[in-house]
């Protein structure tokens, strides 16, 4: 249970449809001619990572402070008892640039954000450290595979 981050490798021209539709990122068909492309990238699943890397790469709210805090940017999920999914959208560019950055992460970087967890919770996830570290590997093979088709990824927090 909980709320997990899912992203899917997309086009640049879908983007503002994507962005009128906000959960149809989910369920949309691509255009014909590219669908067998995108379905071999399947889906990034970062579970629930992307909290950490929210403060990892200073990207709360809708400003992200490094250029891999572009994935994960959500507004204020929660309204009362229920909470609502956070669409997001990262062009072309941006995917190559996150990519970049994602490779750069360090392991003191990681270190020094899990230190700053107690006890119970760095014991999550089987040790939250090398969680993170598993993540963030992911997230970076998933960008620089797109970054290298030039394509956009649109994702979901929720």
């Amino acid at each position: 249970m909980g709320i997990r981050y899912y992203a899917w490798a997309i086009d640049d021209e879908d983007l503002d449809w994507m962005a009128e539709f906000p959960c149809a990122c989910e369920c949309r068909e691509p255009r014909p001619e590219r669908r067998e492309a995108l379905r071999r990238l399947d889906v990034l699943v970062l579970d629930k990572a992307w909290w950490y890397f929210q403060e990892l790469f200073d990207a709360m709210g809708t400003v992200a402070g490094r250029p891999a805090g572009r994935l994960v940017l959500s507004h204020d999920m929660m309204h009362t008892v229920e909470y609502e999914p956070s669409y997001g959208s990262v062009q072309a560019a941006h995917v190559a640039e996150a990519a970049d950055d994602l490779a750069r992460v360090t392991l003191d970087e990681v270190r020094e954000l899990t230190a700053r967890r107690d006890r119970s919770e760095q014991r999550q996830f089987g040790g939250l450290q090398n969680f993170l570290i598993e993540q963030l590997e992911s997230a970076r093979r998933y960008t620089e595979r797109l970054a290298e088709r030039g394509l956009a990824l649109r994702y979901r927090i929720g």
